[in-house]
């Protein structure tokens, strides 16, 4: 039972889904809240994000490659990161927790975290995620308006501009089709396989918005989307691609109705905003600079994820749960050293 709630209210794909999602994954949110308590804490929290997007790093330089059935970078024989898109997300999240030691005011730190960020990009460039790149343009306009570093953050913008001409043509090239017309004969037969993919990630979003329409108060249930979408179809003797929503706003509508995206998407906005509150509050104080570096990383690091999570299906994996806990333990933590109210 849930909450008092049978498991056997759900069809039996959502039942396994709950049962392994609640104690593995949404336990974690309360997990940080109760455990990441005092302003040390809340550091080593940070440092341990940092030295996590560094390993990430190193395993791609290291283990890192690009397929030539794909030819997407990502990390091969990975269990997590064999998806381009999936590495691309993991690696923007990063950046935003880069942005801490990046905000220390020290210059090894700075110079390391940098070039760190830097490094992120070219990867991100380099799986051909373009979900993720047009996260990457989206959350620097918003930081560029948030922020009083602009001057950093255009610095930055132009390191990313310069690492264009390192990428392969057919990455590129991939890239530049989600400005294109994908209805475009010539398009379609230059670019079959890239085009084709685009056209089937809109058709998946179509469905799963429909599926909301007509479940708008319970959804089809947890991880069924792909029965409800593919498997419908497959009854009705029409073929469709056995694959999930590739938006996780969808995904959470589709099969938990507009209450589960509702829910959803408001602990992902609240944390954001309670971040830039908090860094707006502590940023002419030097006595808290490092609660401004804290608070200013951690709202990086949800919009990264909130803006990349539209084009890739993620509402059950681990990084809402992580990063929304993560930004209610810091601004509890913060409000002993805040006028009330801030």
């Amino acid at each position: 039972m849930i909450i008092g709630i049978p498991m056997s209210f759900w069809p039996g794909g959502s039942a396994a889904l709950l049962q392994a999602y609640l104690p593995r994954v949404h336990l974690l949110f309360f997990f940080i809240t109760a455990f990441v308590v005092t302003r040390q804490l809340c550091r080593k929290l940070m440092a341990f994000n940092v030295f996590s997007s560094f390993l990430m790093l190193a395993i791609c330089v290291g283990l890192g490659g690009t397929p030539s059935d794909t030819g997407r970078f990502c990390i091969p024989g990975s269990l997590f990161f064999v998806n381009p898109n999936d590495l691309a997300i993991e690696l923007l999240v990063g950046i935003g927790s880069l942005t801490y030691w990046m905000l220390s005011g020290n210059r090894i730190k700075i110079a390391v975290s940098v070039f760190g960020g830097v490094l992120s990009l070219l990867f991100i460039l380099k799986t051909g995620s373009r979900g993720a790149l047009l996260a990457v343009v989206v959350l620097i306009g918003i930081a560029f308006f948030v922020t009083k570093a602009k001057a950093s953050i255009l610095a930055l913008s132009v390191l990313g501009l310069l690492m264009i001409p390192f990428l392969p043509l057919s990455t590129l090239h991939r890239l530049t089709l989600i400005i294109l017309n994908t209805d475009s004969v010539a398009v379609k037969q230059e670019d079959g396989g890239n085009v084709s993919s685009q056209i089937e990630r809109q058709y998946l979003v179509r469905k799963s918005i429909e599926l909301t329409l007509t479940h708008p108060l319970f959804g089809v249930g947890a991880g069924e989307f792909i029965d409800a979408s593919s498997g419908a179809d497959a009854r009705k003797g029409v073929h469709s691609a056995a694959l999930g929503t590739h938006n996780s706003y969808t995904q959470m509508s589709s099969e938990n109705g507009f209450p589960g995206l509702l829910f959803y998407a408001a602990a992902l906005i609240l944390s954001i905003r309670l971040m830039i509150r908090l860094y707006k509050a502590t940023w002419n104080r030097p006595d808290l600079k490092d609660i401004t570096a804290i608070s200013y990383s951690m709202w990086v690091s949800i919009a990264a994820f909130a803006l990349s999570s539209a084009f890739h299906h993620l509402a059950y994996a681990g990084y809402a749960p992580t990063l929304c806990g993560s930004a209610i333990a810091i601004h509890l933590m913060a409000q002993q050293y805040l006028p009330k109210g801030k």
